[in-house]
C-alpha cells in the first residue's frame, strides 16, 4: 500500500462513487473514470492509502448499487463503459480486502434484476432489496 498525505495527494475528484463508513474507517469506493479503484484514510496515520485488492476484483464502475453489512460490503451492476451494464453481484470482505463474485439464486417467481445504473440498495435481516436505477435493454448499448 502506497500512504499518501491528505494535504498533499487526496483522492481526485470523481462521481458515480460511495464514500461508506465500516467499523472506524472511511471508504471511498469507485468511479474514477471507471477505473476500479477504493481509498481509505488510515486509522493512525492520518493518510489516504489504496488497499491491496485481492480474489474476484470486479471491473470499475460507476452509479451502482452498493449496502454494507458489518465488515461486508455488496455491489451490484452499475455502469462500467457508457451503455455497458453488468448484471453482477460482488461481495468485498474489508477485513482482508478480497472479493467474492456471488450467485444469488433465483427468486420462486423466477424473474432476476436486470442490469441497471442509479439504483439503491437497502438491507433489512439477511435480505438486500434493489430499488428503481436504469436500464439499458436496447441491442445497441450506446441507446
Amino acid at each position: 500500500m502506497s500512504p499518501c498525505t491528505i494535504e498533499e495527494n487526496v483522492p481526485r475528484a470523481r462521481a458515480g462513487h460511495c464514500a461508506i463508513g465500516i467499523q472506524s474507517r472511511l471508504c471511498l469506493v469507485g468511479a474514477r473514470w471507471l477505473s476500479q479503484s477504493l481509498e481509505q484514510p488510515g486509522e493512525v496515520t492520518n493518510q489516504w492509502y489504496v488497499p491491496v485488492l485481492k480474489r474476484d476484483v470486479p471491473n470499475g464502475c460507476a452509479a451502482y448499487g452498493f449496502v454494507v453489512e458489518g465488515t461486508r460490503m455488496f455491489v451490484f451492476s452499475g455502469m462500467i463503459e457508457y451503455g455497458k451494464y453488468p448484471n453482477e453481484l460482488y461481495e468485498l470482505q474489508a477485513i482482508k480486502w478480497g472479493w467474492r463474485k456471488m450467485y444469488p439464486e433465483t427468486p420462486d417467481n423466477g424473474v432476476t434484476p436486470c442490469p441497471r445504473l442509479g439504483h439503491s440498495f437497502t438491507m433489512v435481516g439477511e435480505k438486500i432489496f434493489l430499488f428503481g436505477g436504469l436500464g439499458n435493454e436496447s441491442d445497441d448499448p450506446k441507446k
